[in-house]
């Protein structure tokens, strides 16, 4: 997939730098996140890693997806892991239920995905702290009974936390995989702009964007990578910038927009004041 760079400069400064952000979500979704930094005053850039993408409706999982759609009432949990998820699969669910079953407990990652959820009418439970796997089974498993049946409602792939960790308390555990991720293919000249532009700060929103963008990166940043901040979304995807060589790291709290324009704020504002 072919990306469209775009950018907007107001401009924020430590000392007598301007503060370049590189924002990294897939590029249906980087608009709102690069406003947000123009109002913060940041001079920004979206520089897209990750392409999400529809399933075929004739493939095999737009069927898998829509007999678990149709079978809901069989299980007591529903976890939706992402906002895409909950975008990409909640119409199927309105194709066959006019009222929800009462008796599902849904759950979701993420501030995104519990609005897109109640866009739904669906009230979801979400971590109390933090905006990961690990977050959300803290206050799943202590819910979970055996035989359990449990619905994960994600994307194509991915990480099997949840569902290795609800198998080892005897639940039952089903997909409904609703949509692609895929690393994006930027231009020669998308690549030498982003190069040009050296960004200060990087956004990743995921450790599989993170791994996009260590894969995309120019060269020229690659070499100087101990210098660019990376702002990520959980430990977790931390201690992989870390394990990519990237030194400078801020934990934000949770993959939100607001999340991480928040604690970018936070440590440009810490290290501004170290300065002084």
């Amino acid at each position: 997939m072919n990306v469209k760079l775009t950018s907007v400069d107001n401009s924020a400064e430590v000392g007598h730098h301007k503060i370049r952000v590189l924002a990294t979500r897939p590029q249906q979704q980087a608009k709102p996140l690069l406003q947000q930094l123009q109002d913060r005053g940041y001079e920004a850039m979206a520089f897209p890693c990750l392409a999400i993408e529809p399933i075929s409706a004739d493939s095999a999982m737009a069927q898998q997806c829509s007999v678990r759609a149709t079978e809901i009432d069989r299980y007591q949990h529903i976890i939706v892991v992402s906002a895409n998820a909950a975008a990409f699969w909640l119409p199927w669910v309105n194709r066959y239920w006019i009222k929800l079953p009462i008796t599902l407990h849904w759950w979701a990652i993420g501030e995104a995905t519990g609005y897109r959820l109640q866009a739904f009418d669906i009230h979801a439970q979400r971590p109390h702290q933090g905006c990961d796997s690990e977050a959300l089974l803290a206050g799943l498993l202590p819910q979970l009974k055996a035989r359990d049946r449990v619905l994960i409602v994600r994307g194509v792939g991915g990480r099997d936390t949840l569902a290795a960790a609800c198998r080892a308390h005897l639940a039952e555990v089903d997909y409904a995989e609703c949509y692609i991720r895929q690393r994006t293919k930027p231009s020669k000249a998308d690549i030498a702009q982003v190069a040009s532009y050296n960004p200060s700060a990087v956004l990743c929103q995921s450790g599989e964007t993170l791994i996009n963008f260590n894969h995309l990166m120019p060269a020229q940043l690659w070499l100087k990578r101990h210098r660019i901040l990376i702002v990520a979304p959980s430990q977790r995807v931390a201690d992989l910038a870390y394990s990519l060589g990237f030194r400078r790291v801020k934990i934000s709290v949770g993959a939100s927009d607001q999340a991480m324009c928040n604690a970018l704020d936070e440590y440009y504002y810490v290290s501004s004041h170290q300065v002084n």
